[in-house]
């Protein structure tokens, strides 16, 4: 017999707030998840930003990149809704939302970092400090950046690499080497 999936909620469940917001996580903490999941962004000061896009005006009413704005900044701008319009909810970091979220629950953070392994790679680096400072086991690091699952695995921290399924089997096989297989479909019948 099959058994359920685990339920996560994406973006800390978007749903009822802006992407990755308070108002989205304390309705996703009221109901029942397995885990939730979240995008972060390193800032100019190396703080862990909950942000959809390093790109921060496509998802706040700041502008430039995360990576090149300070916290103090960034804490300020407002998040914006599915329609492009701002709402009362300013973006959180990485240390509030491991405060808010029972132990018991898993955290996915994906790594945001567009095509810059080293900018994915110095964010994996940034969520191993945090998780190791706290000794949080629960946090799983994802990415579509191989140096960034690289980094997290690197320093113990949980990781998975993200792809998209139609990606080249044999270019995934290349970049992950002799570990692990990659299987193909069977050509349809004919």
């Amino acid at each position: 017999m099959a058994s359920i999936p685990a339920l996560y909620a994406h973006r800390l469940g978007r749903d009822v707030g802006p992407d990755s917001s308070r108002a989205a996580l304390r309705a996703t903490l009221a109901g029942s998840v397995d885990g939730v999941e979240t995008d972060v962004c390193l800032t100019a000061d190396g703080r862990l930003a909950l942000l959809r896009d390093p790109r921060i005006e496509s998802r706040t009413t700041a502008r430039g990149w995360a990576r090149q704005t300070p916290w103090s900044e960034l804490r300020t701008a407002r998040l914006l809704n599915r329609d492009g319009a701002p709402t009362g909810e300013t973006p959180m970091l990485l240390e509030e939302l491991l405060d808010a979220v029972p132990r018991e629950l898993v955290v996915q953070v994906e790594v945001k970092a567009y095509a810059d392994p080293l900018l994915a790679r110095a964010t994996a680096a940034a969520v191993a400090r945090a998780v190791t400072r706290r000794a949080d086991r629960r946090v799983e690091v994802l990415s579509f950046h191989v140096a960034a699952c690289e980094q997290a695995a690197s320093e113990a921290v949980a990781a998975r690499l993200v792809t998209w399924a139609d990606y080249a089997p044999d270019a995934l096989g290349a970049a992950l080497g002799s570990r692990r297989r990659v299987h193909r479909a069977l050509p349809a019948a004919s």
